[in-house]
């Protein structure tokens, strides 16, 4: 099918974040307080099942959510209104997250105090929104056409309210909790649905920037290979960091500490999809690896010892960027023909990885990274 506007595409992006559910995960006690492991379990997954079905309903229909309807004809990729709905996209769950936190929990209701809420940041069309969000089974007592007044909230789910609380406890652990440094935190990881929250006391957070990266791999050999990659590289004596995007989530890797301390290019980065988001939300496998070569002709000999696999990242050109021939491009030969790559926004070589050839990526940027 084919969407006209940005917000359907970002919101099947959204949906596509949200991350799977393991067979089996860890509940802290914390969490079993209210109901038993059994209930908390179905609860996450009902919770689970309404973050991709509000995604679903919100790239099929916008208007019904007052989502701006920025046109894909209109507006490029990186473009404002491009980003604008890329935020947008999570307004009903932003709003849930602003009213949850507002409030205490008291008889299978959450008390939400409007003088509290009305101090976090106000979500666009929410009138829309809490209509919308009742067609999921809340119930909002206190609101006047859908809109606030000055009157408190109370908020029940009457179908299941241990779906409520657990939502609330959720919210409330990624409220106070200080977050690892990056994109890691606690705030994201409530608007992915990450079943890690579950897994630790509500003052604590204890997966890595590596767990936060592989548990967005759509595939287990995606997974697989960002842990191999890592093991590699910081086997060798590399640095890391987060290092995601807009679209993306990813971890940058520096040959020297302080290079990653300033900012500066890294050698290898590991991302969770591209940024052509509309193409890469129907691929199995979404992940990227970039290695940065600036001059691939000091890669050409050890290139002939590779396998056909990592010769066919080096068979190809791209379009570049509107600044082409830019100064960051690379260009060069390869069994007799020559290629061009851009290198503006990102490393030239960007592709999708295989776990045997870890050791020839490697090497290959220690061959070709100066110029």
């Amino acid at each position: 099918m084919d969407y006209p506007f940005w917000i359907s595409v970002w919101a099947r992006l959204r949906r596509d974040e949200v991350i799977c559910i393991p067979k089996d995960f860890e509940i802290h006690s914390d969490f079993t307080v209210y109901a038993e492991k059994s209930e908390i379990q179905l609860a996450f997954r009902q919770i689970h099942s309404f973050y991709t079905a509000l995604f679903s309903e919100i790239s099929e229909n916008p208007k019904d959510f007052g989502m701006p309807l920025y046109s894909k004809a209109e507006y490029r990729v990186f473009s404002q209104p491009w980003r604008d709905a890329g935020q947008a996209s999570y307004r009903p769950l932003i709003l849930l997250y602003n009213l949850l936190i507002s409030g205490t929990w008291d008889a299978n209701a959450v008390l939400v105090s409007i003088q509290d809420f009305k101090m976090r940041d106000p979500v666009k069309q929410s009138h829309m929104l809490f209509k919308k969000l009742s067609d999921y089974g809340f119930v909002f007592d206190g609101l006047s056409h859908y809109k606030t007044s000055d009157k408190d909230i109370v908020i029940r789910y009457p179908d299941h309210p241990a779906f409520l609380w657990l939502l609330k406890m959720l919210a409330d652990k990624a409220s106070h909790v200080d977050p690892p440094e990056g994109f890691l935190n606690c705030t994201n990881s409530f608007l992915i649905c990450h079943y890690r929250l579950l897994q630790d006391d509500m003052n604590t957070v204890q997966w890595s920037v590596l767990d936060a990266l592989a548990d967005r791999m759509h595939t287990r050999k995606e997974k697989e290979f960002v842990y191999k990659m890592d093991q590699a590289l910081m086997a060798k004596g590399l640095f890391r960091k987060p290092y995601g995007g807009f679209e993306c989530y990813g971890l940058a890797y520096y040959f020297k500490e302080k290079t990653m301390h300033a900012k500066g290019p890294y050698s290898f980065r590991l991302v969770s999809r591209t940024s052509d988001i509309e193409t890469n939300i129907d691929e199995p496998e979404k992940m990227r690896c970039m290695l940065r070569i600036r001059n691939p002709s000091r890669c050409m000999e050890y290139l002939q010892t590779c396998p056909d696999t990592v010769k066919e990242i080096f068979r190809h050109s791209d379009p570049g960027c509107q600044n082409r021939p830019c100064s960051k491009g690379v260009a060069y030969e390869f069994e007799g023909t020559s290629y061009w790559r851009c290198g503006c926004c990102a490393p030239a070589f960007i592709f999708k990885p295989n776990i045997d050839d870890i050791p020839h990526y490697i090497r290959l940027v220690e061959l070709g990274e100066k110029k």
